[in-house]
């Protein structure tokens, strides 16, 4: 157990060593050793831990957590007995390096647009990165009717571009009136040791188009049950309930633009009532009073709710898509009962607030035994107009008794949701110019297209090198970038030999900006041995506040995406919508750096959620980060 650089042993006495001359001893360090790395989250400080439960036999195992992307760890296991710790051997192999993952594999392929000789398709980032952004994508297509497959688009070095056009000339085998089948996967660079190689994701689902002139769409898939949306609304009042549904879009659009949605609902009666629900009016809400809100509508959900309902009925919903071809078949049907949950389904307010809403039961105790207890409840006095088909009784063995200090011993499940992002920075570049003679004119290329900045591609009006100082070119580039690059403080020029160095600092647009690019010039060698050359050095990339959206995943069942910013009511709405997931309630709060609630919060939030009807100790939510 002694490990690492050790104090040196110590001397006490050499008072009976003898010799014909001065006799002593010294001590001195021949090796230094090795010992466990800081972690400073552990009591003791060290990167050591004790494993004491050896239930599961060997092999025993044991996962190294909190580590840094690139950086080699090595490993020591040693024994223990009650004569202390055993010796231990190099691990195989020697060192371990942790590493991004490769990303996961993106939703399958839209059909964006369909004509007689070719086909445009999209698809989305995956909701999975590894951990390291995706780089690019490849779009893969058959020869026809499940043939062989080839790789029509290489994106390798392009993550923004997600849709292309497929075309005789990209794609010889492409003919009109045929099927092919498309596939996508996402591109990374995971390897911290290997900065250039390229991991591949798996393959995305395959989807069928057809080369043709547009035609009406697919039928979207079934309609789901809205549970926030579903009300029998006020109580004592007969025919004012209401059913929200909530679909996404057909993956087949028939080759054109889906501009309307017709929803169909069927009465127990047998009235039949049809609504026309254009596209942009059906969208998922977001919080709107957020900066940076990006929407991407494609991967929202739709929505719609039917008002003056008979509470306790069964209405039957489907939905058809409608493109400038004409209207698709209509979904599979969805049956809903006009009704809530006992004791309220409506959660839009605090527990704390409505527990009379709640239908919370408290049962009694009535008799106790050596070996049972007996107990007993009355109905809820509220069953949403549903009838009780049954209960659910929970027993807590070795919970604590109710007491003053701790009213609540049983605790409800509470997890967070937080997004994290460095401080954004400004973007700095370095402008050199070498070997130029003084005098000689040139032009500055500025271009970004950043999603928040914005997009940007301008040239400068004419610089006259070593007579334009720092507050004359930071005037030319301000004027070059408008409003859209804002402004820009320089520094410079440094001049070293026969260098003129620019520091140029890009203060108010956020997000990256491209190298500084020289154009129209009329700089010359400075002398016939010296050749004139530039070069612009990127000393801080620009970044952004978060955007984009997240899912979550709770035991096997996935939200649609959700904006970055999205509110604690409708997060709390998408969630309680899964079927894994029976009642929470969210709340969200601003996710400070300094962790004081100063300064801003670069769109980073705490989602806290409260599980309200399940107990016990639950599987955790997970947040998937690839589209952020």
């Amino acid at each position: 157990c002694n490990d690492g650089d050790l104090y040196l042993l110590e001397l006490v006495s050499n008072s009976t060593l003898e010799g014909c001359s001065n006799v002593s001893l010294g001590v001195s360090e021949i090796v230094q050793g090795s010992g466990p790395d800081l972690c400073p989250l552990r009591d003791s400080g060290y990167c050591v831990d004790d494993i004491t439960d050896l239930s599961n036999g060997a092999p025993f195992a044991y996962e190294i957590s909190m580590l840094d992307v690139g950086t080699p760890y090595y490993v020591r296991v040693s024994a223990h007995t009650d004569e202390s710790f055993g010796t231990y051997a190099v691990s195989y192999p020697e060192f371990a390096v942790p590493s991004h993952l490769q990303p996961g594999a993106p939703p399958r392929v839209r059909l964006v647009r369909s004509e007689e000789t070719t086909i445009t398709v999209e698809w989305d980032h995956p909701i999975e990165n590894g951990g390291s952004p995706v780089v690019g994508y490849e779009l893969w297509m058959d020869d026809w009717e499940g043939g062989n497959l080839f790789k029509v688009y290489d994106g390798t070095s392009d993550a923004k571009t997600t849709m292309f056009t497929v075309a005789p000339d990209n794609a010889p085998y492409l003919e009109s009136g045929r099927k092919y089948q498309f596939i996508v996967r996402a591109i990374n660079l995971c390897r911290a040791t290997d900065d250039d190689l390229a991991c591949y994701s798996d393959f995305s689902e395959p989807a069928v188009f057809t080369v043709r002139s547009p035609r009406p769409p697919l039928a979207p898939p079934q309609a789901l049950r809205d549970a926030a949306g579903t009300s029998i609304g006020a109580r004592g009042i007969w025919g004012d309930g209401s059913i929200t549904v909530n679909w996404m879009r057909p993956i087949d659009n028939g080759g054109s633009d889906i501009i309307n949605y017709r929803l169909f609902m069927e009465s127990p009666d047998g009235n039949v009532t049809q609504v026309l629900l254009p596209v942009d009016n059906t969208t998922i809400a977001i919080d709107q009073s957020e900066t940076y809100t990006e929407v991407i509508g494609d991967q929202l959900q739709y929505r719609h709710t039917m008002n003056y309902l008979d509470e306790g009925e069964v209405y039957i919903f489907q939905i058809a898509a409608i493109n400038k071809r004409g209207r698709s078949g209509w979904s599979s049907p969805l049956a809903v009962v006009c009704a809530e949950r006992p004791g309220g389904a409506n959660i839009s307010h605090s527990i704390a607030n409505s527990t009379g809403r709640y239908g919370l039961i408290k049962p009694t105790v009535m008799d106790v035994s050596a070996t049972s207890i007996g107990i007993e409840w009355d109905e809820p006095l509220d069953r949403g107009v549903s009838p009780i088909t049954g209960y659910e009784v929970w027993m807590y063995p070795g919970a604590p008794l109710n007491t003053q200090a701790d009213p609540e011993p049983v605790k409800q499940e509470i997890q967070m949701i937080r997004s994290i992002v460095d401080t954004p920075v400004s973007e700095v570049q370095v402008l050199t110019i070498t070997n130029a003679q003084t005098g000689g004119m040139f032009r500055l290329r500025i271009r970004a297209n950043s999603v928040i900045g914005g997009d940007i591609d301008s040239t400068t009006e004419l610089i006259t090198l070593g007579r334009c100082n720092a507050t004359c070119l930071t005037d030319i580039i301000q004027d070059a970038g408008g409003e859209t690059l804002g402004n820009v403080s320089v520094t410079g020029p440094k001049i070293i030999n026969s260098s003129h160095a620019y520091t140029i600092s890009f203060d108010h647009y956020v997000g990256p900006l491209s190298a500084l690019a020289i154009e129209d010039h009329s700089l010359v060698d400075k002398s016939n041995s010296a050749t004139w050359y530039s070069n612009v050095v990127r000393s801080v990339k620009g970044t952004e506040p978060i955007r984009g959206t997240f899912t979550v995943k709770y035991d096997g069942y996935e939200t649609p995406a959700l904006p970055y910013n999205i509110n604690a009511y409708e997060l709390q709405r998408e969630l309680n919508n899964l079927e894994s997931i029976d009642m929470v309630e969210v709340t969200r709060e601003r996710s400070y750096n300094d962790g004081y609630g100063n300064g801003d919060n670069f769109g980073a939030f705490v989602w806290t959620v409260t599980f309200i009807n399940v107990m016990g100790d639950l599987p955790l939510l997970y947040p998937s980060p690839g589209r952020l």
